[in-house]
This record gives structure tokens, C-alpha cells and sequence, in this order.
């Protein structure tokens, strides 16, 4: 038999927990309540700064990253799971950020006067 041991409080990371953000928004892309998304449910939910959806294409290296093997989808399902899904969040968040940086106008457009400032 073996020792049960305890552990004060906190002694083990959190498991399985996503931002409430996150889970929101996953919830509101997961289209078909399967608990993983697609390509073409990433495609439907997301919007360009001029309105336009993201291609396929995008959608697909978004999910399974072209230079870098499973950049979000780290079992290569071709799908993201919440807690994939809650990385690219992130990722895209820092990149809004970036550029919401550079777009001192907030025009939605980067021009060259707001990158030589």
C-alpha cells in the first residue's frame, strides 16, 4: 500500500483552467457544441479591420501553424480544444495590441507616418 501524502494549498498548479474570457468566446465559435474548432468555424467568427473575414487559408495555419508543427494544435487533430484555443487567444490579443500601438489614429490602417513616430 502505498502513503497518502498531503499537500498544503496551492501546491499543484491549477488544471484545466481557461480564462473566463476565453471559455466565453470559445463557447460562442464552437459552432456545433463538439468541444473542438475547426477551420471553418475559426473563419466564421473572425473579422478583419476592414470587415472581411479571414481566409480558409489563415484559419488553417492559425489552427495547425505552416512553419512551426502544431503552433496552436498540439495533438495535430486539425481542430483546437479550449485550452489551444485560449494560446491562440492570447496570441491574437498581443498582436491587437501591437498594432493598436502603431495605429495612433485608430483608423484601423497602419500608415507610414504612425510606424516613423
Amino acid at each position: 500500500m502505498g502513503k497518502c501524502m498531503l499537500r498544503p494549498p496551492g501546491a499543484y498548479p491549477p488544471q484545466n483552467k481557461v480564462s473566463p474570457d476565453a471559455q466565453q468566446w470559445f463557447n460562442m465559435v464552437d459552432q456545433d457544441r463538439s468541444g473542438k474548432i475547426n477551420s471553418s468555424e475559426l473563419k466564421a467568427a473572425l473579422v478583419n479591420g476592414r470587415g472581411q473575414h479571414f481566409s480558409e487559408t489563415a484559419c488553417k495555419l492559425m489552427i495547425s501553424g505552416a512553419i512551426q508543427q502544431g503552433m496552436f494544435d498540439n495533438d495535430s487533430s486539425g481542430t483546437i480544444d479550449v485550452f489551444e484555443f485560449e494560446k491562440l487567444f492570447q496570441y491574437i490579443n498581443q498582436w491587437l495590441q501591437v498594432f493598436k500601438t502603431y495605429d495612433r489614429d485608430g483608423s484601423g490602417h497602419i500608415d507610414e507616418s504612425e510606424l516613423t513616430q
